[in-house]
């Protein structure tokens, strides 16, 4: 499955245009849809993150929600397992880079994007955690909140279309 780069802008245009209420009915649907994706969003908490790093991730994983509903196709409810099979994916690839010029790691990060199955997700993603600094902490617990974004974006790329 492919989201298409119009079927994004939707998204975040809805997110951004929705209330407090509106945003619980889309958490009550991922709740029901994608209760593992939600469940990494939500635990971030726990793990050391401020709630307003936890909006942020919340607010990301509505517009991918949102992204994949305005694609007209569903996915299969992803499973704790393959959730932790694509973290343990994406750690072998972030331990590649460790101890690489930052050069070398931006590099890895563009072949990386460049390579996947959905790269305009993966790109917003990455934008959105950008402009809410994630990359800039330096505190392990800001670690997750990177590995829980892109990690989302992985499960819904390797996801299954649901009949």
């Amino acid at each position: 499955m492919t989201i298409s780069e119009k079927n994004l802008i939707r998204a975040i245009k809805k997110e951004r245009k929705m209330d407090i209420k509106s945003r619980e009915c889309v958490c009550n649907e991922i709740f029901i849809e994608q209760p593992n994706l939600l469940t990494s969003v939500l635990v971030q908490q726990k793990l050391g993150n401020s709630i307003e790093d936890v909006e942020v991730l919340l607010n990301i994983l509505i517009v991918l929600h949102l992204a994949v509903k305005e694609s007209g196709k569903r996915i299969v409810k992803i499973s704790e397992e393959e959730l932790e099979h694509q973290f343990k994916i994406l750690s072998a690839l972030i331990r590649f880079t460790e101890g690489m010029k930052s050069k070398l790691v931006e590099s890895s990060i563009d072949l990386y994007i460049e390579g996947h199955g959905e790269k305009i997700l993966l790109a917003y993603v990455f934008a959105a955690m950008k402009d809410a600094r994630f990359f800039e902490n330096t505190n392990e617990s800001s670690k997750c909140l990177i590995m829980a974004g892109i990690n989302s974006v992985n499960c819904i790329a390797n996801a299954q279309i649901a009949n």
